[in-house]
């Protein structure tokens, strides 16, 4: 029975040949170390476990959301003929969420997002917004 179970690595054996493996002289140092010091040994692996789990805990967190904005093309200022003064042209903002860095399972966004303060929400925003 014994043999019948050795028969596939005979088989590799004797198409491959035999190999040969002596650690390196820092890898039997490492578990030399960690014999000797049984306690840090296992202190380590814990903490290894620990810092495993705490990661894929704050994985598994809800992803925030994250908003980008895209903005229409400037086209050039008008003057207005009675005074002479330049007039802005009118720059569109248009929000839109990023779902991508979101996990599948998780809740989307209704909507359009907004940059609005709280008490202007739905409505235009004709001041406040200062660009140079």
């Amino acid at each position: 029975m014994k043999k019948l179970l050795l028969l596939p690595f005979t088989l590799l054996a004797f198409l491959v040949g035999n190999f040969s493996w002596s650690p390196p002289k820092w890898l039997v140092a490492c578990f030399h170390y960690l014999k000797k010091h049984l306690r840090i040994a296992l202190g380590l692996f814990c903490a290894a476990l620990v810092a495993i789990g705490v990661t894929y805990y704050i994985d598994s967190l809800p992803k925030p959301f994250y908003t980008t904005a895209e903005f229409s093309k400037i086209s050039s200022h008008s003057y207005n003929s009675r005074t002479g003064e330049e007039i802005p042209a009118q720059l569109d903002v248009h929000f839109k969420y990023d779902l991508e860095a979101l996990h599948d399972d998780q809740l989307h966004p209704e909507g359009e997002p907004s940059s609005a303060r709280i008490d202007l929400l739905n409505q235009k925003v004709e001041q406040g917004i200062i660009l140079n």
